[in-house]
């Protein structure tokens, strides 16, 4: 969101829904999308179960939002294929995504919700299915320079929280706090790290956040 406003694309015309802190229902996801009526939703899937999760808010989207561009990105978009087959995605956008991202939406600016594939062609980074009903990748994208790399923006953060301001702590949790793995009784297993996902040193992990702020770019494990 930050490169779309670095490209004169006001945060205003965009809203954040942070379903991973939220774990909302469905029916808070029906009643967001419902009141919002978004003309693209963008679905982030970074890890391959994320994938039952697109199948459910694209659904939901479909639902809600019948006219709308749904569109994944992350390392989930990998597998462009099953998500556009088996999924109510349109686009997945693969690779590097910012500059694709920022493409597409001058796409649908231009062309609605209107399929023109010749234009749609012209933007590396993004994958669908063309008029003949085959799969089609434009190619990657180049990745943006890292000195327009944002750090994390904890106002946007906050927004996505939906009133919820108490939830930014969700951020901070062990994994085994969050509902996204304590369902799951293999993350209890005894040859499993004692706090998955999480640091186990809280000295450690402030001075990753001290070393990001004092950097002028970073990347943190």
């Amino acid at each position: 969101m930050k490169w779309m406003e670095l490209k004169e694309w006001t945060s205003d015309t965009c809203k954040f829904y942070d379903i991973d802190m939220l774990f909302p229902t469905d029916e808070d996801v029906k009643k967001f999308f419902t009141e919002f009526q978004p003309t693209i939703v963008g679905l982030s899937a970074v890890v391959s179960s994320s994938y039952e999760q697109v199948i459910r808010l694209s659904s939901i989207v479909r639902l809600t939002c019948p006219d709308a561009w749904i569109v994944v990105g992350g390392n989930l978009s990998a597998s462009a294929e099953i998500l556009l087959s088996k999924t109510e995605t349109d686009i997945c956008v693969v690779g590097d995504g910012e500059i694709a991202w920022v493409n597409f939406l001058s796409y649908v600016k231009k062309h609605k919700r209107q399929w023109n594939y010749e234009a749609l062609e012209k933007i590396k980074g993004l994958c669908y299915f063309n008029e003949l009903k085959e799969l089609k990748f434009n190619g990657y994208e180049k990745a943006i320079p890292s000195s327009d790399m944002p750090f994390p923006d904890y106002d946007l953060l906050m927004t996505g929280l939906q009133n919820q301001p108490e939830a930014i702590n969700n951020y901070f949790k062990y994994a085994l706090q969050s509902g996204w793995f304590s369902f799951d009784q293999r993350a209890y297993e005894i040859n499993r790290l004692p706090k998955v996902y999480g640091y186990r040193d809280m000295e450690f992990f402030k001075l990753k956040i001290h070393a990001l702020h004092e950097a002028k770019y970073a990347l943190v494990g």
